[in-house]
């Protein structure tokens, strides 16, 4: 089964992928900062994860700061939502795609 990570600041964004991953019968972790995030991949083996970053994560933090890093330690599955222009975010290869915040089909395999 595929495992999949949201970070984003907004609670009601939570609520909606949590309510999706349920009814696909998909495991999902919700994180509302990088610091939390970061915490729990530093204790878990998740590096098959699908990883989706807000953009605007608040206090001046980038989703996408955060997706190079992430894919500097060997993440590969990284996304990032937003409701900015996808253009905006073309030149940044590491990640696998561009979305908005609506959840995914979780069907991953």
């Amino acid at each position: 089964m595929s495992r999949f990570i949201l970070l984003d600041d907004d609670s009601l964004v939570h609520m909606m992928w949590k309510l999706e991953a349920k009814k696909a019968n998909a495991k999902i972790e919700c994180f509302t900062n990088k610091e939390e995030l970061e915490d729990f991949l530093l204790s878990q083996d998740w590096k098959d994860a699908y990883i989706y970053l807000d953009s605007d994560l608040g206090d001046g933090v980038k989703g996408e700061e955060l997706a190079s890093k992430l894919h500097q330690l060997g993440y590969q599955n990284l996304f990032l939502t937003t409701g900015h222009d996808p253009d905006d975010f073309k030149d940044l290869k590491f990640l696998k795609g561009i979305l908005d915040k609506t959840p995914p089909k979780f069907d991953h395999n």
